[in-house]
Formats: C-alpha cells, structure tokens, sequence
C-alpha cells in the first residue's frame, strides 16, 4: 500500500511537470522518488565523453595578474550556482603575448565564459618587452629565459611593434630631459655672463672627431633604422656592420 502511494504521487508530479516548469518543482519530485524501490526507479543516463574533448587541456606556466584571475573565476562559478544541470567544458585558449584568454562553454545556457589573465588595459606585453630591452637581453635571450620554465612569448611580429613602441616612448622622454638639460645650462650661463651677441653660450669639449678614419675608408653613416637591440662584438665590427 505504501509504494502503490508513493507511485501515484509520483505520476501525479508527472503530470503536473507538463504544466509547470520543473525548476519550481524539483524539490518536490525528489521527496516522492527518494523512498522508491529500485524497480520503480529510471534507467541511468550515461553521458559518453569524446576522447578528443577529454585530452583537452592547458599546458605550459602562465604569467597572471592573481588578484583579477582570482575575482574572473568567481564569474565562472557563478554561472555553476545558477545553472546547476549544465556543464562547464573548456574550449579554447586565445594567447596574446605572454597573456592569455580561457574559454568555457555551458552546455545548459549555450553560452560562452571567458576568463582572462589580466585586464583589458593591462600593459604587460610592453612591460615585458620594455624590460628585455633595458636590461639589454632582447627577444632572442628573452625566449631562451622563458622557454626554461615552459611559458610563452610574444611573436616576432608583435614583439617588434611593441618595440617600436618602447622606442617612441623612450624618444619622446630623451627629448624631454634634453630640453630640461637645454634649459638648466641656459639658466647657469646667463648667471654666469657667458653671454655672446644675446645668445649665451657653453663651452663644449671634444676629445677626437674627425671625418675619415686614418686608414682611409669613408666614416658614413649607418643607413635610417630603428634599433633597441645593443650590439655585442667589438665597436670596430659594430662600425662595419651597421653601414
């Protein structure tokens, strides 16, 4: 007697799903099936995943901003406390530099959770190569360091437009100090009365300068180019390269 009530409960919730939303109900459902006999029980689903979809999976260290990280995956754990039937399944990963952008999709919403390693305004791929560059290392050594504790780098093509980069930022704050400079030594000369026709004037000087080395070749300069790279080899065989 007591099942045969439990079964008609049941089929009366059944009925009433057809009505109303399972999400409202589900609480319900579970109080009448939860004392069934197995018998009276549904089959398991069994969900089969794809071996190509299981070996899915990020390799190699990443270079990012914790405290952001940390706070982007709350989103994706939010989206597991609202829709609790789906499954979150890593897709992809978008590398930009030496960030990176990790993609999930629900398969209960349909829709996509991104998770990034830093901010949209982040600078860290300028940073990284403003660094290599100032500690005279470049890309090459650069990608020797990183490839040791397996983490990637910027592309040729992108590291050499940051580079640019660095370079027009560096130009503008030389000229920046030089006209501080400019402005300090015109300040001391007329305090000084070093003052010739109205313009005051400092005096320069020079140790060696001439137009052709002694031994004859042409001392010319070396063609317009940008180059944040410092050479390594003698100044003779710098000289002989860069014409």
């Amino acid at each position: 007697m007591r099942i045969t009530g439990i079964v008609r409960k049941v089929e009366k919730l059944r009925k009433l799903r057809e009505d109303v939303e399972y999400e409202k109900i589900p609480f319900l459902f579970v109080a009448a099936i939860k004392d069934l006999p197995e018998e009276y029980l549904p089959d398991l689903e069994i969900e089969v995943v794809p071996a190509e979809k299981a070996q899915l999976v990020v390799s190699e260290n990443r270079i990012v901003d914790i405290d952001f990280f940390i706070k982007q995956t709350k989103k994706l754990h939010l989206h597991g406390s609202t829709y609790t039937m789906g499954r979150k399944q890593f897709q992809k990963e978008l590398k930009n530099g030496v960030t990176s952008i990790l993609y999930y999709h629900c398969d209960n919403c349909e829709k996509t959770i991104t998770l990034s390693s830093h901010p949209k305004e982040a600078k860290i791929n300028c940073d990284f190569v403003w660094g290599s560059t100032a500690i005279s290392i470049g890309k090459g050594k650069a990608e020797e360091l990183f490839s040791v504790i397996d983490m990637s780098t910027p592309s040729s093509r992108f590291y050499r437009k940051l580079e640019n980069d660095v370079g027009r930022v560096w130009e503008m704050q030389l000229q920046s100090e030089i006209k501080k400079g400019t402005d300090e030594e015109r300040k001391l000369a007329i305090e000084a009365g070093d003052i010739k026709e109205g313009i005051p004037f400092i005096t320069v000087i020079v140790d060696g300068g001439w137009a052709k080395h002694s031994y004859g070749h042409g001392n010319t300069d070396a063609p317009t180019h940008v180059c944040l790279k410092n050479y390594t080899g003698s100044s003779f065989s710098m000289e002989q390269d860069t014409q």
